[in-house]
C-alpha cells in the first residue's frame, strides 16, 4: 500500500515516455524508503491508469505490470479488508 502523493514526497524525476506491453507511459524515478531507486509508469491519457512499477530488491529487478482493463479508480471495497472469522492475529513473516 502505498500514500497517494509518494512520488511527490519522494521528489519523483520525469524521465520521459516510455513502451510498455504496447502502451505509452509516462516514466517516473525516485528514491524509496527501502528498496533504493523506484520506477513508476501511468497512461498519458487524463486518467493516469498505473501501467508498471519496478524496483531493485536484493540485487534482482522486481516488478509489477498492472492489467489496465481491471483498474478501478478510488478507494478499495472495505470488505476487501475484513478480517476472516477466527482470525486472532497477524500472520508471521517467517
Amino acid at each position: 500500500m502505498l500514500k497517494s502523493t509518494w512520488m511527490i514526497d519522494s521528489n519523483a524525476t520525469y524521465h520521459g515516455t516510455v513502451e510498455i506491453e504496447g502502451v505509452v507511459a509516462d516514466q517516473w524515478e525516485c528514491i524509496g524508503s527501502v528498496n533504493g531507486v523506484n520506477n513508476y509508469a501511468a497512461t498519458t491519457s487524463e486518467d493516469r491508469r498505473p501501467v508498471a512499477f519496478w524496483e531493485l530488491h536484493n540485487n534482482e529487478t522486481k516488478r509489477w505490470d498492472f492489467q489496465l482493463d481491471t483498474f478501478i479508480a478510488g478507494p478499495p471495497d472495505a470488505a476487501l479488508f475484513a478480517v476472516p472469522e477466527g482470525c486472532r492475529k497477524f500472520c508471521p513473516l517467517f
